[in-house]
């Protein structure tokens, strides 16, 4: 091979090598594939439809009215679908978080939007929907946002706390106030406080508070369970009943058959309980009375939860209280007064008293839910 060939073959070479690196950090830096994970889920969707369907008999370009009751609402790319009910009203759970599209459909309307959620968020939404296009409507502020639940940490230093896996943020204009409509300070606020929250989305997808409402004390996670103890740690303080775990505390008082007072390490595994206490950051529940039960008249798998709704899943059938999974199926009977409801009927935070069994996988299958106060 002379000179001149084999300058010729390195110059190609090194050609063929330069190509092909380039080849592979195009690949390297290829973007996410459409149907990539969008992150972790759990944020639960409660929505209101309005608007009207373009083209109406009345001329060209003109709009009527829109039932916005029975318009399907679905996430695209997931299993997520429901109904709207008869005021044009929907409840979605386990809305992945980050950005998703809303795929509406019905008679005269098959429109799309998307929006963005974080895990654990409780988003309210209102949709216009015009035939083939779904805008967000702004709730007083554009970016409007409502949150509640309990607070899972305080920053004191930056103003901010977490509220349902979402940042939320304080500025002079905020206006914190107790049940009583109290004013009171960012200060005064505690790990574990139920708030509601109304603000507006920042750029970075915090919330900006303009009013942060402490619910009464009352009203803060109370949760009931009812049923055998599953497991006791006696060196922690606490029990597992239907699934759900217990914790003490020095305030908590033990009681047995005829209202004597326990200690802890009297409890017994497989001994029928009844726990009255608060739901906890964590989930668990701090228990303020165990009341011992008659072992002989109760059901070994017999369970009892009282408390608020805290997400509904209408295709699986599901609802969570007090942290729990609840289960429901075609012999579960929902009543409010005297008046039979379906699951459809069912709101995040309406309060429920549930009768039921604990199955093997820590959930409870419900007989009976009993929606309390009025409609």
């Amino acid at each position: 091979m002379n000179v001149h060939s084999r300058r010729l073959y390195s110059f190609l070479l090194a050609l063929g090598l330069g190509l092909g690196a380039a080849a592979c950090g195009s690949n390297a830096a290829s973007p996410t594939a459409p149907g990539a994970s969008s992150g972790p889920a759990g944020a639960t969707l409660q929505g209101t439809v309005v608007g009207g369907v373009a083209g109406a008999s009345t001329g060209p370009g003109s709009v009527h009215a829109l039932s916005t009751a029975g318009i399907q609402v679905s996430v695209t790319g997931t299993s997520l679908v429901t109904m709207t009910d008869s005021s044009g009203k929907f409840v979605l759970t386990g809305v992945p978080a980050g950005p998703v599209e809303l795929h509406f459909q019905g008679p005269g309307v098959n429109a799309r939007l998307t929006i963005s959620t974080t895990a654990g968020q409780t988003l309210n939404i209102t949709v216009n929907v015009t035939g083939g296009q779904a805008t967000l409507e702004p709730e007083g502020d554009e970016g409007g946002v409502d949150l509640k639940g309990p607070i899972q940490s305080i920053d004191m230093g930056a103003g901010s706390l977490m509220v349902g896996g979402k940042k939320v943020t304080t500025n002079a204009d905020t206006r914190i106030v107790a049940g009583d409509e109290t004013r009171v300070s960012l200060s005064a606020l505690k790990v574990g406080d139920t708030v509601e929250v109304q603000g507006t989305t920042q750029p970075d997808m915090s919330v900006l508070a303009k009013s942060i409402h402490v619910e009464q004390s009352g009203d803060k996670g109370e949760v009931d369970l009812k049923g055998p103890i599953q497991s006791i740690d006696t060196g922690a303080g606490t029990l597992m009943v239907a699934g759900k775990k217990v914790t003490t505390n020095a305030d908590t008082k033990i009681v047995g058959d005829e209202d004597g007072h326990l200690t802890f390490s009297s409890l017994k595994v497989g001994a029928n309980i009844q726990v009255h206490g608060t739901t906890q950051a964590d989930m668990s529940v701090l228990a303020k009375t165990i009341q011992l039960q008659d072992s002989t008249g109760d059901d070994g798998g017999e369970a009892e939860l009282k408390g608020k709704i805290q997400s509904i899943n209408t295709g699986a059938g599901t609802l969570v209280v007090g942290g729990k999974t609840v289960a429901t199926d075609s012999k579960t009977r929902i009543r409010r007064d005297d008046k039979t409801l379906t699951l459809m009927d069912l709101k995040v935070n309406d309060s429920v008293d549930i009768q039921g069994t604990t199955r093997t996988d820590g959930t409870v299958l419900a007989t009976e839910i009993n929606v309390e106060g009025g409609d």
